[in-house]
């Protein structure tokens, strides 16, 4: 099992309430198989929708979605092939989604960002 800091597990906390705000109804936190993990797993309307999220203080380099690579996104392709042959869907759309959460030294949210529906053209 990964280990999650304690920045990353606010940041999935401030992103999961985000999301249930915009009425997402969240199914599944931290699916974990070999080989990778989805952050939170919802669903908006009848698109089942995976997300990663990415916290960073300010002070950090670089803005939290920076850390999205085509590496990252094609382990988390994996993980939701994984995710779909094991539980039962009858979704008509799937999508990939970012949620993105800059912090203030106090950890008070600076900046939230949600970014849906990412692709291998969106990463570097």
């Amino acid at each position: 099992m990964p280990i999650h800091s304690p920045l990353g597990l606010t940041g999935e906390q401030d992103a999961t309430d985000y999301l249930k705000n915009k009425n997402f109804v969240v199914l599944e936190r931290n699916f974990y198989v070999r080989g990778g993990e989805i952050d939170i797993i919802c669903l908006d309307g009848d698109c089942l929708v995976f997300v990663e999220v990415k916290a960073r203080k300010e002070n950090s380099l670089g803005k939290p979605y920076e850390a999205i690579k085509y590496t990252k996104l094609m382990k988390m392709r994996k993980v939701i092939w994984q995710y779909l042959q094991t539980h039962q869907h009858n979704h008509k759309r799937i999508r990939i989604d970012v949620v993105s959460v800059e912090y203030k030294s106090d950890l008070r949210i600076k900046n939230l960002n949600h970014y849906k529906n990412i692709s291998i053209d969106d990463v570097q």
